[in-house]
C-alpha cells in the first residue's frame, strides 16, 4: 500500500525551486493574492472550545443554500478555493473550515473530540444564521461531515462525501493476509528525508515555500502560504499534525487501531464512528464521491455499494476510475460536475 500520509504530502508539492529572480517574482505575487484572499474571505468567531477559523464566499443574489466544506487532514480551508466561483454563481455562499490545528484555527486547550468540533461547528451555524446547510468533506473531514450529521441531523440539508466518511476507518487498513495488513500499516512510516522536508523546520517563509512549491504546475501556488506557520524562531508546515492524528509511524497507526483506548479523544474520534450506522438510515441526499484506481489508498468500492443498497432513495454513488483517494486534486472537472449535477438533481 502506498504511504499514505506521503500522498498528502506530495499532493501539493513535487520538486524544490531554486533561487532564481523568476521563482523569487513567483513567491511575491503568491503572497499579495494569499493576503488579498486572506483580508477579503477570512473571518473567526469564538466558539465553545476554540477561535473557529473560516473562509468565506458569498453567493449570488438568487441565494440557493449555504455549502460547509471540511477539509482532509494535512490540509485546511484553501483545498476547496478552487470549486467556489462556479458555486457562487450558481447561488451558493461557500463556508470552508480549517479545522482543528490547521490553517488559522488554534488547537482547543483539552483533548477535543469529533463531538467537540460539532458543537463549534453548530455554533458557527448559528452565527452566520444557518439554519440548514449542505455539509461536505474530503477524507477525515468526510468522517466529520458524518459525525456531525449524526449528532445535528436537523441542521443537514444534504451530505457531501469524498473518499471517506462512508465506512469505519479500521477497515482501509485490515485485510486477511497478515503480510498485507502489515504492508497497510507501514504505509505511517514516512522516509527520513520527506520528514525533514515536509515536517521539519523552515528558516524562512521563503524557504517553505521553495520546499511545498509544486514544480509542474506553472502558477505562483498562492495556497502554499495557508500551510505555513510561525513556530518559535522558525516556520513549519505539517510539523506535529501526524502526532495529533495519532498516526506518525506504523506502531502510532497500530495503537490507534487496536487500542484506541490508549490514544487521545480526538485521534480514536475516527476510529470510534460508526458511519454505516449513521447512513443506514438517512433521509436527506448523500452524495458519495469514491476514488476508484489501481492503488487506491481506500478500495471500499464493496461496502460503499452496500450502504447505497440501504439507502438507494437517498444515496448517489459516484464513482471516479484513475483517482487515488484525491479526487478534487485529480480530476477537478469531474469533481466539480458530479457536485453541481448532484445539487441540481436533489437540493435545488
Amino acid at each position: 500500500m502506498t504511504n499514505f500520509l506521503l500522498i498528502f504530502l506530495l499532493v501539493c508539492s513535487c520538486t524544490a525551486l531554486g533561487q532564481d529572480v523568476t521563482r523569487i517574482e513567483k513567491f511575491r505575487q503568491a503572497k499579495e493574492r494569499y493576503d488579498a484572499m486572506e483580508a477579503r474571505h477570512r473571518l473567526e468567531i469564538k466558539t465553545k472550545h476554540t477561535h473557529l477559523s473560516f473562509l468565506k464566499w458569498p453567493g449570488s443574489d438568487r441565494h440557493k443554500g449555504t455549502i460547509f466544506w471540511l477539509h482532509g487532514s494535512l490540509s485546511n480551508a484553501y483545498e476547496f478555493a478552487p470549486f467556489v466561483d462556479s458555486l457562487t454563481k450558481q447561488g451558493y455562499t461557500v463556508i470552508s473550515v480549517d479545522q482543528y490545528g490547521h490553517g488559522a484555527t488554534k488547537l482547543p486547550s483539552f483533548d477535543a473530540s469529533f463531538d467537540d468540533f460539532a458543537d463549534d461547528l453548530q455554533a458557527l451555524m448559528d452565527s452566520l444564521s444557518v439554519e440548514k446547510a449542505i455539509i461536505g468533506g474530503f477524507s477525515r473531514g468526510a468522517y466529520l461531515a458524518t459525525n456531525f450529521y449524526g449528532k445535528y441531523p436537523q441542521r443537514v440539508k444534504a451530505l457531501l462525501l469524498e473518499d471517506g466518511g462512508t465506512v469505519d476507518f479500521k477497515l482501509n487498513f485490515l485485510h486477511k493476509d497478515p503480510l498485507i495488513q502489515m504492508q497497510n500499516l507501514r504505509a505511517a512510516d514516512v522516509p527520513e528525508d520527506l520528514q525533514k522536508r515536509f515536517l521539519g523546520y523552515y528558516a524562512s517563509d521563503w524557504e517553505g515555500y521553495t520546499m511545498l512549491y509544486d514544480e509542474t504546475d506553472s502558477t505562483e501556488q498562492y495556497q502554499i502560504l495557508s500551510l505555513l506557520k510561525h513556530d518559535g524562531n522558525g516556520w513549519i508546515s505539517y510539523r506535529g499534525l501526524p502526532q495529533y492524528y495519532h498516526m506518525q509511524d506504523s506502531k502510532q497507526l497500530a495503537e490507534l487501531l487496536f487500542a484506541p483506548q490508549k490514544v487521545s479523544r480526538y485521534a480514536r474520534s475516527i476510529v470510534e464512528l460508526r458511519p454505516g450506522e449513521i447512513l443506514g438510515n438517512v433521509q436527506i441526499p448523500v452524495l458519495i464521491l469514491e476514488a476508484v484506481g489501481e492503488g487506491d489508498l481506500f478500495p471500499l468500492d464493496q461496502e460503499n455499494l452496500a450502504l447505497v443498497a440501504k439507502a438507494p432513495k437517498y444515496i448517489t454513488h459516484n464513482r471516479f476510475p484513475g483517482t487515488h483517494h484525491n479526487i478534487h486534486f485529480s480530476a477537478p472537472q469531474q469533481f466539480l460536475q458530479a457536485i453541481t449535477s448532484f445539487l441540481e438533481k436533489h437540493v435545488d
